[in-house]
């Protein structure tokens, strides 16, 4: 079973910014957060307008 972790706004908007950089998969695995949550992350973020 897993461990489900709560990150802030911050966070998320640092890692979505560090994926843009250099990739979902390289960002997911430097963070230690899945790609799935990347990837919804961001589609968040464009939708808003915050990218």
């Amino acid at each position: 079973m897993t461990k489900r972790g709560f990150y802030n706004e911050e966070f998320k908007h640092d890692a979505v910014n560090l994926s843009e950089e250099h990739g979902i998969k390289t960002a997911a695995k430097q963070l230690g957060v899945s790609a799935f949550c990347l990837y919804s992350w961001r589609r968040i973020y464009l939708d808003r307008g915050d990218l």
